[in-house]
């Protein structure tokens, strides 16, 4: 089975750059006296990386404030326009499939309560206003303050739409492939020089009476 597409591995590595910045600049923010300026800095840089990377929407969640912000990208990804409304975590969890709502819910909550690292990332759907999924990752770091508590959520919303229908239509080809050797009776093979990796198409190990057990030959 093919993996993911590389764009969609470049976006995981991103998403995980950008968590990490993130983390950074709200601790640098901690030690400052002037934290509504430093914030409003943060929040400027983190717009700019959120938009620079593709389909990735991130959110900041002050609990102890009860105060909510998302980036643009991430209201584009529930197909609002930006500034439509008021960002919320009620706001957040009512545009989730009704499959998947209560168990992120739980899992949020629990990680703002108990002071968790964050919510371990979460495959959900959203459900946009027009009626239509988006397949969706979130991810998210909780930061505490000088006294250990919990005082702010920060994370990420990355879009896998597109990866995931790409790697539907990767496995629906290969599916044919597989189809049309099988009729042709005409098998495949191909080598990575480099890695010596060899693989063989399922027609080529009938032909050659090679069992198939899911695994890659290496030679």
């Amino acid at each position: 089975m093919a993996g993911p597409p590389e764009e969609y591995e470049a976006q995981e590595r991103e998403l995980e750059r950008l968590r990490r910045r993130v983390s950074e600049l709200e601790r640098e923010a901690a030690l400052r006296e002037d934290t509504d300026e430093v914030s409003l800095a943060q929040r400027e840089e983190l717009l700019r990386d959120a938009e620079r990377v593709a389909h990735l929407g991130t959110f900041t969640w002050d609990i102890q404030r009860g105060r909510v912000t998302w980036s643009e990208e991430l209201f584009r990804i529930m197909g609002l326009v930006p500034g439509s409304i008021e960002p919320s975590p009620e706001a957040f969890f009512a545009r989730l499939h009704p499959d998947d709502r209560e168990r992120l819910a739980t899992v949020t909550a629990q990680a703002a309560r108990d002071g968790a690292v964050g919510p371990p990332p979460e495959e959900c759907r959203l459900v946009r206003p027009d009626g239509s999924l988006r397949y969706t990752r979130t991810s998210a770091v909780t930061l505490h303050d000088r006294v250990g508590q919990p005082c702010r959520m920060v994370g990420g919303v990355l879009d896998r739409t597109e990866a995931l229908e790409a790697e539907v239509k990767l496995r629906r080809a290969l599916a044919l492939l597989e189809e049309a050797q099988r009729f042709a009776q005409l098998g495949s093979w191909r080598m990575d020089p480099l890695t010596g990796e060899l693989e063989w198409s399922l027609e080529f190990r009938r032909i050659a009476g090679i069992p198939y057990r899911g695994e890659t030959p290496l030679l």
